[in-house]
């Protein structure tokens, strides 16, 4: 995503837990981010609870349409699977049109 700082772009987390979700407020962790930069993912935990891997697809769709209502292009997304297997992928959002907007 050639980002420098975590609020460069917005925040699919899977919700796999309070837990889970608390590491990335933590300052050991390095990107400390915030309550509303996770807000997808609380509200997917509070409604719906861990869903496993769906989850994820849930986040991730409650993300894209804040992003871009937020004038964001670029989205980090973390996934979680059994035995602490993660995995994580970096999207962009496709500029459209000739003169790209």
């Amino acid at each position: 995503l050639q980002i420098s700082e975590p609020e460069e772009c917005d925040w699919a987390v899977h919700p796999g837990g309070k837990a889970v979700l608390n590491v990335f407020h933590s300052p050991e962790l390095g990107i400390n981010l915030s309550r509303d930069d996770l807000a997808p993912s609380w509200e997917s935990l509070r409604y719906h609870g861990n869903l496993a891997a769906p989850s994820i697809l849930q986040v991730l769709g409650a993300v894209l349409k804040r992003s871009g209502e937020r004038g964001r292009d670029k989205v980090f997304v973390i996934g979680f699977g059994p035995g602490m297997v993660v995995k994580y992928f970096g999207l962009t959002r496709a500029k459209s049109g000739k003169d790209g907007a």
